[in-house]
């Protein structure tokens, strides 16, 4: 009688027999399926004229059986077997969201899928020519929340600079992507989107990134600049410069994330911040008379926040008052020589808190994030908000902070003019403004306000 011998490895059974019989060995065959490396479109991404959709896929596992086919389908349509298409999407209206679905099958049948939508929109608009907004959000350790992404929509910015961005850094920008293609999908009769982050951040609470309607004609991550006295410093966070082509007005755009918190007996935070700023200020002296902004969580507080805008006060104002204060007896001989920087939002509104970190630790209230401009966007502002809309307070641990600008060379903001803040942004608008000679920009705000409060009726 003969004896069997059953051995199982790798899916290849063995059947050795005790007898003159030869061996015998009889595949089974792998169950790991293939796996999707590459995919376009991406997920939530703007679609016009004659788009590619195109799968790369590999077979791994110990017995890979190679791939067999593929599947593209295209709202439940099957449209090819092939690994890519060209989707016509000139036949859709703008702003129509479709789903895509693609499958790959190994020779085995065993299967990789993936869906997502993207939004058609073959009408690409200019990015405004008479009012734009920017917005500074710090969206919580590279965006802890979900609702992080509602805030950015709700707000609605044509700029945003969002800080603690270290997560959505994969040296390809791609997850700053994902924001670029919801926000911009969603304002799809409005101009896209383009994003760029710092690179190499360890960290998922540093790093900054930029969003913009405008063309980035370049982008720099500093990582090191001069002191006063001379020696070149590393910073403890590095910071951005976004050149962007603003209708014309080519502006450097900083984005930055002061040291976090109180001075401890290992570190002193205090200091740090003071450096950063240093070197930062150096470094706009550095670019020359040109247009600047410098957005971001500075973690510091501003010397005009004091009693009740300011209770406590914890963190120190040493940076606020080498940006803001050229004659402060301290720090003044650290301010910027070709540049006189505004705060915007307490130029704005002096005699409202304006908290931007705090409602969630209570302990902590005050305002730490800021929107600094030197004098070519001090007499553009028009209005600005901390914080206002449905989802503030489950996107972050802080509020956003925003400044609508006006591109008319016509227009004319006095500091005389200022007023608190009031619940009728269009209202505050009116006020602000001198030498109107005609209500077009007005309405554009009074359509954008429209606009917003659909959204959240949407929503």
């Amino acid at each position: 009688m003969n004896r069997k011998l059953i051995i199982i490895l790798s899916g290849a059974a063995f059947i050795v027999l005790v007898t003159t019989i030869p061996l015998v060995i009889i595949f089974s065959g792998e169950s790991e399926p293939p796996t999707i490396t590459k995919i376009t479109p991406v997920s939530y991404e703007i679609v016009s004229g004659v788009t590619e959709i195109s799968i790369e896929a590999t077979d791994f596992g110990e017995n890979p059986s190679g791939i067999g086919s593929y599947r593209i389908y295209i709202d439940d349509v099957l449209v090819t077997k092939e690994s890519t298409y060209d989707w016509d999407t000139t036949q859709y209206d703008d702003g129509s969201i479709h789903t895509i679905y693609l499958k790959v099958y190994d020779k085995k049948r065993n299967v990789d899928e993936i869906k997502f939508t993207v939004t058609v929109d073959n009408t690409i608009d200019p990015p405004p020519t008479d009012v734009f907004k920017v917005l500074n959000y710090n969206i919580w350790e590279s965006g802890k929340t979900s609702e992080h992404l509602d805030v950015i929509i709700e707000e609605n910015p044509d700029i945003a600079v969002l800080v603690e961005t270290g997560g959505l850094d994969d040296n390809n920008d791609r997850q700053l992507k994902v924001i670029c293609n919801r926000v911009g999908g969603y304002y799809y009769e409005q101009a896209p989107f383009v994003g760029r982050t710092d690179q190499n951040v360890s960290a998922y609470t540093d790093g900054e990134g930029i969003i913009s309607r405008y063309p980035i004609l370049d982008f720099f991550q500093i990582d090191t600049w001069r002191t006063d006295a001379g020696p070149i410093v590393t910073l403890y966070r590095d910071f951005f410069d976004a050149v962007i082509d603003i209708n014309g007005v080519v502006t450097h755009i900083l984005g930055y994330h002061g040291k976090c918190c109180q001075p401890t007996v290992y570190t002193n935070s205090t200091e740090m911040r003071e450096t950063e700023a240093e070197l930062m200020i150096n470094y706009v002296d550095d670019l020359g008379d040109v247009p600047v902004m410098v957005l971001g969580d500075f973690n510091s507080h501003s010397p005009d926040d004091v009693g009740a805008l300011a209770p406590l006060g914890w963190l120190g104002d040493g940076p606020l008052r080498m940006w803001l204060r050229p004659d402060d007896p301290s720090y003044g001989h650290l301010s910027p020589k070709v540049h006189n920087f505004t705060d915007v939002y307490r130029e704005l509104y002096p005699d409202d808190p304006g908290h931007t970190f705090g409602y969630y630790e209570p302990q902590y209230w005050g305002r730490i994030d800021f929107i600094l401009v030197n004098d070519f966007w001090a007499d553009r502002m028009i209005n600005a908000t901390v914080g206002d809309t449905p989802s503030a307070n489950l996107g972050s641990d802080h509020y956003s902070v925003d400044v609508f600008f006006s591109l008319d060379e016509d227009y004319s903001y006095f500091k005389s003019s200022t007023i608190p803040v009031t619940k009728n942004p269009v209202r505050a608008l009116r006020k602000n403004v001198v030498d109107w000679e005609s209500n077009e920009l007005v309405e554009s705000i009074i359509t954008s306000n429209e606009e917003m409060i659909a959204l959240f009726e949407r929503n």
